[in-house]
C-alpha cells in the first residue's frame, strides 16, 4: 500500500506540473513530435532509394539496357546477340468480386531481383494445365493454398495461391517514359505498389499456354546481351534502338537516380535540420523555464518532507506524460495529416529508431536540466528571498 500511495503521489504532483504549465506542456509534445518526425522523414527519405537501387544494380548485367519505342525491331530479332529480353505484360482481371491487376512476368525475373516474398514461394515456369499458381497481395485476404476462379477478358482460369507478398513492397514498372534516353532514372525500372491495390502475378508461359490474350506489354523492354558482345555489335544496338525510340543503360539510370537523389537531399536536408536544431533548443529553454517556474510547488514538495530522489520522480513522470502525449501526436501527423509521404516512402528500421532515441535523449535532458534546477537548497533559498 506505501508503494501504490508513493506511485499515485508521484502521478498527482506530476499532473499538477502539467496543469500549472499547460500552454508550455502543450508547446513543448507539439515541437517533439514535429522534431521526431522531420528527422525521421530525412532518413525514411534517405533510406527510401535503396530497394530500387538494389533492384536495378541486380539488372545491370551485360551492358543491360532500357528500351522504349518500336517494338518491331525487339519481336523481328533484329537485335545481336541478344541474351535476355524481359517485359512486362498486365491487365486487369475479376476475382472474389475485386478488380486485380494482374503482372505477367518470367520467374527469371524475379530471381534476379530477388524479390521478396512474406509467405510461400514464388511460382516456377512449369506448365499446368488445370490451374495457374499465383502470388499475390496482402490486402486480397487469401492463404497459401487457396484456389479462385480468376477472370481475364473473355476466359477464367483456375488460380492456386502459392505465394503472398509482403504488405509494401516494390514491382517491375517498365512501361514506357517520355524522357529523353540519358535523363531516365530507375523509375522506369521499378515503382512502388499502391496498397489500396489489388495485385497478382503470375508466369509470362500461362498467358502462353491459357491464350490468355487480354495481357499487354506495358511499353518497354529490359534488354541485357550476351558476354561475347563486342564493342561494335553493342554501338550497333544502341544505334538502332536510339534511332526507332529512347534508349538508356542500366548503369547511366542508376548515376541519374543517384544524382537526383543528392540534389534533393542537399537542398531539402539542410532546412529541415536548421529547423530541427531551433525547436529543439526551444524545447529545452521551455523546459528550463517550466522547471523554473514550478519552483514553488516543487519546494512545497522539499517542506513537506520529500527527498530530493521523490522532487526527480516528479519530474521524471511529468516527462513520460509528455513523451506519451508527443507520442499521440507523432502518429496523428504520421497516418493522418502526411499519410501520403508514408505511401511514397515507407518505413524502415531506422526511421523507427528515433522515436525512442529522441524520447530518451529528451527524458536525459530533463532530468539533467532538473538536476541543475532543483537542488533543495536553491530552491528554499529562492522561497527565502520571496518571503523576505
Amino acid at each position: 500500500m506505501i508503494i501504490i500511495d508513493k506511485i499515485s503521489s508521484y502521478v498527482k504532483y506530476s499532473l499538477l506540473l502539467v496543469r500549472k504549465n499547460s500552454f508550455f506542456f502543450i508547446l513543448t509534445i507539439i515541437q517533439i513530435a514535429i522534431i521526431t518526425y522531420s528527422t525521421g522523414a530525412i532518413i525514411r527519405y534517405t533510406q527510401s532509394q535503396n530497394t530500387v537501387l538494389h533492384y536495378a544494380i541486380s539488372l545491370n548485367t551485360n551492358k543491360a539496357v532500357y528500351y522504349t519505342g518500336n517494338n518491331d525491331i525487339v519481336q523481328n530479332d533484329l537485335l545481336k546477340k541478344t541474351n535476355m529480353i524481359l517485359a512486362n505484360s498486365n491487365t486487369i482481371g475479376l476475382a472474389k468480386s475485386k478488380h486485380i491487376e494482374i503482372s505477367a512476368l518470367p520467374a527469371e525475373a524475379i530471381k534476379m531481383i530477388d524479390m521478396p516474398i512474406f509467405k510461400g514461394r514464388w511460382y516456377n515456369e512449369s506448365v499446368h494445365n488445370d490451374y495457374s499458381e499465383v502470388v499475390v497481395s496482402q490486402n486480397l485476404g487469401c492463404k497459401i493454398g487457396d484456389t479462385f476462379s480468376l477472370g481475364i477478358g473473355e476466359k477464367t482460369i483456375e488460380a492456386t495461391v502459392v505465394g503472398i507478398l509482403p504488405k509494401s513492397f516494390y514491382k517491375y514498372r517498365l512501361s514506357g517514359g517520355s524522357s529523353i534516353g540519358d535523363n531516365m532514372s530507375t523509375k522506369f525500372l521499378f515503382e512502388k505498389a499502391d496498397d489500396s491495390i489489388f495485385y497478382a502475378f503470375l508466369a509470362s508461359t500461362e498467358v502462353q499456354n491459357k491464350h490468355l490474350t487480354a495481357f499487354a506489354n506495358m511499353g518497354a523492354y529490359y534488354i541485357n546481351f550476351d558476354k561475347d558482345i563486342t564493342e561494335e555489335e553493342y554501338d550497333y544496338n544502341l544505334t538502332l534502338m536510339r534511332n526507332n525510340g529512347s534508349v538508356a543503360t542500366i548503369e547511366r539510370m542508376i548515376n541519374n537516380n543517384q544524382t537526383e537523389h543528392r540534389k534533393t537531399l542537399l537542398l531539402v536536408v539542410p532546412i529541415i535540420a536548421l529547423i530541427v536544431i531551433l525547436i529543439a533548443l526551444s524545447s529545452l529553454l521551455i523546459i528550463s523555464i517550466t522547471l523554473y517556474n514550478s519552483k514553488h510547488l516543487l519546494s512545497t514538495l522539499y517542506l513537506f518532507g520529500a527527498r530530493r530522489i521523490d522532487v526527480k520522480i516528479v519530474v521524471l513522470n511529468y516527462s513520460l506524460l509528455m513523451i506519451l502525449s508527443s507520442t499521440i501526436v507523432y502518429f496523428i501527423i504520421d497516418r493522418v495529416i502526411l499519410s501520403g509521404f508514408n505511401k511514397n516512402y515507407g518505413v524502415n528500421a531506422l526511421g523507427l529508431i528515433v522515436l525512442p532515441v529522441v524520447f530518451i535523449l529528451y527524458i536525459a535532458i530533463t532530468l539533467l536540466i532538473a538536476n541543475k534546477t532543483i537542488e533543495k537548497d536553491k530552491i528554499l533559498s529562492n522561497i527565502k528571498e520571496r518571503t523576505l
